[in-house]
């Protein structure tokens, strides 16, 4: 049947046909894995859209209700920040579903020799060099690696105090490190954080899956992340790679 990905089996089958058999047994199995987390990734985005879309929902129903026009600026502006952040979660979730496809990819072999620095310095925008100009090498997906950069920079950015300091830093033989003036995080929950949607300060905004991609990059990649006191306050993530 054509829903049937169930694999081929080689009973009765001639020698000659085997490597036919496989190859299509290996690409049913692609195909089936690619079906499943599809079918996690709209679980998972119907379970954490549904609460905050009926709440956008039921926020407008009620301005309606009144005749007051301060009333519906208010909705109206309420509305507008609940929009802004169920953006962020949808593309968080896209992300997500970029990185586990992309992760995919480099199982399979298909990881480029990139340059780390330049990467940085593209992030960075107007920072000054962060990394010698002969560059510091490794093996990675381009678009998972900006991803991880961007995530670990907005993280940071989202948990530094006014007038905080975010700093990215590139080191040989690859690491990538960025350390932020923020609260931190306690050593019983640096584990945690890592989790899809877990989120240590419901006050912050944001939706749990920052970290949450930026350890799926690193398992892609065969990378070791870990966590640390900031070298003045605050916290510093180092991911180290291995060199190209």
């Amino acid at each position: 049947q054509p829903d049937d990905l169930r694999p081929l089996p080689l009973v009765e089958v001639q020698h000659e046909l085997w490597p036919l058999v496989r190859g299509l047994n290996h690409f049913t199995e692609r195909l089936r894995g690619q079906f499943e987390r599809q079918a996690q990734f709209i679980a998972d985005a119907a379970h954490e859209l549904r609460t905050p879309l009926a709440a956008l929902k039921a926020r407008l129903e009620l301005g309606l209700r009144s005749n007051d026009p301060q009333v519906w600026r208010t909705t109206l502006e309420s509305s507008a920040q609940g929009t802004d952040r169920l953006t962020h979660l949808a593309n968080q979730l896209l992300s997500l579903a970029r990185v586990e496809n992309g992760a995919r990819a480099i199982a399979e072999g298909g990881a480029q020799l990139l340059d780390l620095s330049q990467l940085a310095r593209e992030l960075g925008m107007a920072m000054a060099p962060l990394a010698p100009k002969r560059g510091v090498w490794l093996r990675g997906e381009p678009t998972l690696l900006n991803e991880l950069l961007s995530n670990l920079v907005d993280n940071a950015l989202a948990h530094t105090p006014p007038g905080g300091n975010v700093i990215l830093r590139v080191l040989t033989p690859a690491v990538l490190e960025v350390e932020d003036d923020g609260p931190g995080i306690p050593l019983h929950e640096r584990d945690r954080v890592f989790e899809r949607f877990y989120r240590r300060n419901q006050q912050v905004a944001g939706s749990g899956l920052g970290l949450a991609i930026v350890g799926e990059i690193c398992r892609a990649h065969l990378a070791q992340i870990t966590l640390h006191d900031g070298e003045q306050a605050g916290l510093k993530v180092r991911v180290s790679f291995i060199a190209g």
